[in-house]
Order: structure tokens, then sequence, then C-alpha cells
């Protein structure tokens, strides 16, 4: 745990790490000044056929730390390559016709205090409204502030119909699970279960569990509450386990699995995300797939390794339905990867039907949801201590905002269909995104009214 310090009332509290600290330990930048994108320091990604050219490019070959790594997932089509000032590498690679890129950082829509977007985390109306973040002390005091997350009631049990039921892939920070402590980064999945008792019916297990990320790679199978260990929840602690609710509420006969895509704070870059959803597609099992991160790019250009996945395995006769959230940046800049043609995008409604304050919109969203005060699923943390104050103190259940619980009710929605219509996922998603007479809001898209 992290050194303590003082609240201004006598009391010890452990230091938070910030920010700006996290992200310098996860090798993430900012960038793009008034049009801001993340990235990941070090790294860039360039079409595999264009690697002999790019060897040849004198800064290129100088800055190459290690042997470039294929995407393989994709058949390296993409590589990743460690160099020393990325960004000038970059403009150099392109100035001699490389399609290159940085490694894009994405984030879970609440996590962005990272920076990805700032309209969301900065405007007061949200943060400090007590409407929304109940105790407007605790939210908006930078010594206890964390997750955006608020304690909520239980919601009535649900039960999973006989018979089976559509695949539902959520993509994020992972589920939380019970079973035997162990210091094993590894462990058979059938080792574990999930800890939320509304998920045990739903939820599918690979059959390896990793229980903490590795070097390399942030992601984790488990939904981890604080992996820095600074005694607060992580930005993005529980935000897999809450999709994963409402996934199976509203598509209750569905097996819900988790896929471990960004870290518990929330970030996860372009690679490592490709190869996460080209995991999924490899599978071969039909299904819907949720992703509610994103994030924007430099000069808005579709992220290169997420952009080969799709191109490769997002097929319109193909068996796999991809959902994503639109972001919370109140703005019409494209978010990726929901701005892919082959991704419905969703954006976020409020609780009287009109569009969120911090909804992104424009003529790439294809459909809206409710997106405010949503409740479901989440971690059981037994919070911090702070005097006679109990902090960030969770029994299983939480409300939220965003338009990353939004786009789970789309794809429950899309769920729903197959089972009731006994039809394909694109069949589905047909039906209840795209066809022909439903209610459409401009710049936002298809209605789906699930609460």
């Amino acid at each position: 745990m992290a050194a303590k310090g003082d609240d201004g009332n006598g009391h010890e509290t452990p230091e938070r790490i910030e920010v700006g600290e996290e992200r310098r330990r996860r090798g993430i930048g900012i960038a793009g000044g008034a049009a801001p994108f993340a990235y990941r320091r070090g790294q860039l990604l360039l079409p595999g056929r264009d690697l002999d050219a790019a060897m040849r490019v004198k800064a290129f070959a100088a800055a190459l730390e290690v042997e470039p790594e294929p995407l393989a997932i994709a058949d390296g089509e993409v590589v990743r390559a460690r160099v020393a000032g990325e960004r000038d590498v970059v403009q150099a690679l392109r100035s001699s016709g490389i399609r290159a890129q940085l490694n894009h950082v994405l984030f879970t829509d609440n996590a962005t205090a990272f920076g990805a977007n700032p309209a969301y985390q900065s405007n007061p109306a949200y943060q400090s409204n007590p409407a929304y973040q109940s105790n407007p002390a605790y939210q908006s005091n930078p010594v206890y502030a964390s997750t955006t997350a608020v304690p909520a009631s239980p919601l009535p049990p649900w039960h999973r119909p006989s018979g089976g039921g559509p695949l539902i892939v959520v993509l994020d920070s992972g589920l939380q699970t019970a079973g035997k402590e162990t210091d094993e980064v590894e462990v058979p999945g059938s080792s574990r279960s999930p800890a939320h008792s509304g998920l045990k019916e739903h939820a599918v297990l690979p059959e390896t569990w990793r229980m903490a990320p590795l070097d390399d790679d942030p992601r984790a199978d488990e939904d981890l509450a604080d992996e820095n260990g600074d005694g607060y929840l992580d930005r993005a602690a529980g935000h897999g386990t809450f999709i994963a609710g409402i996934a199976a509420r509203l598509c209750p006969t569905a097996d819900v699995r988790t896929a471990a895509a960004v870290s518990s704070f929330g970030d996860g870059d372009d690679f490592t995300l490709a190869a996460a959803l080209g995991e999924v597609f490899a599978d071969g099992r039909p299904c819907v797939v949720n992703m509610s991160f994103g994030g924007h790019t430099e000069h808005d250009e579709p992220p290169l390794a997420m952009e080969a996945i799709i191109r490769q395995h997002a097929k319109p006769d193909g068996p796999t339905v991809l959902v994503a959230s639109a972001g919370n940046s109140s703005t019409c800049r494209p978010n990726w990867p929901a701005a892919f043609n082959d991704v419905i995008a969703v954006a976020a409604l409020d609780r009287c039907g009109r569009p969120a304050w911090f909804t992104n919109y424009g003529h790439w969203v294809d459909a809206c949801a409710p997106g405010v005060d949503v409740v479901s699923t989440f971690l059981h943390h037994p919070g911090l201590t702070v005097g006679d104050t109990t902090l960030e103190e969770f029994d299983g259940w939480a409300s939220w905002s965003g338009s990353s619980f939004a786009a789970p009710k789309v794809a429950a929605a899309i769920g729903r269909e197959m089972v009731v219509s006994d039809i394909e996922p694109r069949q589905a998603a047909h039906r209840v995104v795209h066809a022909y007479g439903l209610f459409r809001l401009p710049n936002l898209g298809t209605l789906v009214n699930l609460l």
C-alpha cells in the first residue's frame, strides 16, 4: 500500500497514485493539443508488407530497439516496433510513404482522466452534482476520488431459463471471481467461479484464467480492484463485471464470456486490443462482442491493428457482430473502434430519453440506449476507512453512467432477438438496429430502449 497522508481532519489516508503518475507508469503519452489522443510510449505500428522498406529509412533503423513483433492473429499484416523517439520516427516513415502509426491507447469510457476524453472528466456538473455522485465532497476531493461508480441497492434476482442461448463476449477489464487464494499468475479456469451470484448461471470461463497482468501485457482475466496497491479502487475496477451483469440480466438465456482486453485503469493499446479481438474470432462460435472502450487517434485515422482484424474477420455474412460504445467526449469526432463501418456504435441517453450530456454523436453512430444511472453487478469490495467514514465500499452492486453501459444493452437486445426469432447474430442485428422503419434520433441512431 502507498504511503499515508492526511485528509485535513487529522485522519491518515493512503496516498492515492495520481493520474499523471499512473500514466507515466503505464507508458502512456498524450498529444494532439485541441484534438487529443493517447499512445504507448516507445512503440509504433506499421504494415508488415512495409517492414523491409522501413528498414531502409535511417531514422527507423537507428531507433529500432528489438526485432519487430508481428500481430500473429492477423497473419502478420501489422507489426509492432519498439523504438526510441516514436513520434519522430513515425513522421519519418510517413514521409517515406509508409503508413506508420503510433500504438494508440484506447480507454474504457469512465477512465478518461487519462486525458483521451477530457469533456467527460472535466465537466464539474457531472462530477460534483449530488444527483449523480451522491456525495459531492467524496467525488470532488482529489484525495478520495477514484471510481465514478457509486454503491447501489440490489436489483431483483433473475434466473436463466432452460435451454441454450447466444454467446455474448465482453471484451473488457475481466470478471471478479471467487476461489482459492493464490500467488500464481495463471490458474485453471475450472478453479474459479463468478463472485457475484447473479452471474453464476451465465459466466463462461476459459481453460486458463490470468489472475494478474504480465510485464508486457496489461490484461488480466480477473477484474482487479487495486492492481497498483495504493488502497483505492482502480479507475476501471469492476467495469467488466458491471457490463457482464447488464448483458446477463437483459438477455437471461445468454452465455456471457468476459475476455481480458483492458487494464483495471481502463487502458489498452491498439496492438493488444486487436490481439484480444482476434482471439474471439479464432474461437469460431457465433457471438455478439461488446467493446465498451474507445478513443481518438492522430489525424482521426482508423487504428492500424484493429482495422486489420476487423477487415479480415468482420465479414458482412460472418457469424459475429461487433458492438462498441460511442464515447463520452461530447463530440462528433470519430471514436474508435465504434467508428468502424462494421461496428455498431452506441451512444447514451439520459433518464428522460434525451441525449446524455456527455455522449458522443455523429453520422457514424448507429444506435442509442439509456446510459445514465445504470445499475448492475459490481465488485465485492470492503472499502477504505478514513476516520469514522468508509469509502468505496461495495457489496456487489453499483450505479454508473456512460456510453460504456449503453452498448451492452444493444448487445443484449441483439441476443434476445436471436433467441426469440431463432436467427443468427447478423440477422438479429439488422432487425434491432438497421431495419427500415425503426425509430431513430438524429446523430444518435436507432433507439434501443432497454432499461
